[in-house]
């Protein structure tokens, strides 16, 4: 792959900041969040002051978690007339609009200017909080040579046809009103640039935002099945960074231990449909998952990234089938395949593993070099047999 030029832009804040704005873009920003508020409060007052008694309510609440899926209504919520007094307080309150003046937002208000201005293309880190300006050409051709890699052209009917099951699952869900179909939204990247060498080699994420509703429905499903799982086998899934610390704060003498550090190569993309079926398999020793899920779950799985004007499918795949940067449930299908690694690699290294999603750690009851480069290739081979490829390295703890 061709190395791009690039700019790298670091700002000096967060990005989550909300810049200054027009009172009249403001005002209508704030009267719908508001709306959406009120909206929340309503439902809350309506079934607190309707329900029979605590218990009924809570029978009430649990047949609607089972049938929607945590998914929420776009229903109107009913005037409640106990909130009226306090809705029209806030209905004042919103009114005002004060100008704001400080260097902090005169600073963003110069970036947003910049960036306005430019006739490039302002591309977002993966891991960090670096942009990086690049011509459009360059972007054009960048985002063109990573869906290439892994995707084809395929016919516009797909689309059409995934729509159509979208459709089926839905209204036999009777969750229509709740949930919508896939968007043809065109896909885009962001760059990893925490990888070695990466201003040589420009490696990127390629995320596609093209994703039905059903997604939704499938994280609420596969969020049960992990969380039975991990409670079940007891294998170290971390699921974020406090986790990880922890687990390796309790080590004794870690100086006198050695590290075996892995990870996995793009872990989304390198998920087939043979291994997510194999996950799903052995999964079902723990926890049910019914005949009504998988048509589910597997319907998530199907996506098709957008780009130029053209309808995109993997190389290897007859029905559309991939796991995506960007789609709702793939973090929990890569927990699933995560746990079922897991499980493979306890027999050769006991409890001493863990993986916090790409990224795995393996604790050795030794410290000799030669012997922790030796053990370095178990992990390898046991997901060379899964057709998953991963990078290792030995390591010693140090002071």
């Amino acid at each position: 792959m061709a190395n791009i030029n690039m700019q790298q832009i670091k700002f000096s804040y967060s990005l989550k900041n909300i810049g200054l704005t027009s009172k009249d873009v403001y005002t209508r920003s704030l009267i719908n969040k508001t709306q959406s508020v009120i909206q929340r409060m309503r439902w809350k007052a309506h079934f607190f002051l309707n329900q029979a008694n605590n218990d009924t309510e809570l029978a009430r609440a649990t047949h609607r978690s089972a049938n929607t899926y945590g998914l929420k209504s776009k229903r109107s919520a009913p005037p409640v007339a106990e909130l009226r007094a306090f809705e029209d307080d806030v209905a004042r309150l919103i009114e005002k609009f004060r100008d704001v003046n400080n260097e902090f937002m005169k600073e963003s208000e110069r970036d947003k200017k910049t960036i306005k201005s430019s006739t490039n293309i302002f591309v977002p880190a993966d891991k960090t909080r670096n942009y990086y300006e690049m011509q459009p050409s360059d972007d054009a051709k960048l985002l063109r040579e990573n869906i290439t890699k892994s995707y084809k052209h395929t016919q516009e009917h797909i689309a059409t046809s995934i729509t159509e099951e979208f459709k089926d699952i839905v209204d036999e869900l009777k969750l229509s009103n709740r949930t919508d179909p896939m968007a043809e939204t065109t896909a885009f990247l962001t760059l990893k640039d925490h990888k070695p060498d990466f201003k040589n080699h420009n490696k990127c994420h390629l995320i596609n935002p093209a994703k039905s509703g059903v997604g939704k429905i499938s994280k609420s499903i596969l969020d049960s099945v992990n969380s039975k799982i991990r409670e079940q086998t007891g294998v170290n899934q971390w699921r974020n960074s406090s986790d990880t610390i922890a687990w390796f704060q309790s080590i004794p003498l870690k100086n006198r231990k050695s590290f075996i550090s892995f990870d996995i190569v793009d872990f989304y993309p390198s998920i087939t449909e043979s291994l997510l079926d194999q996950s799903i398999d052995w999964a079902t020793q723990f926890t049910a998952i019914t005949d009504s899920d998988m048509p589910i779950i597997k319907h998530a799985r199907k996506s098709l990234p957008f780009h130029d004007g053209l309808t995109w499918v993997k190389h290897d795949s007859s029905n559309a089938f991939d796991v995506t940067m960007g789609s709702y449930d793939g973090a929990e299908i890569c927990e699933l395949v995560g746990l079922f690694i897991l499980s493979k690699l306890k027999d050769i290294f006991g409890n001493n593993i863990g993986l916090y999603r790409d990224d795995g750690l393996v604790l050795l009851e030794r410290k000799s070099g030669r012997l922790s480069d030796k053990a370095r290739k178990d992990p390898t081979h046991a997901f060379n047999e899964l057709e998953v490829n991963i990078t290792a390295q030995a390591m010693c703890y140090s002071l």
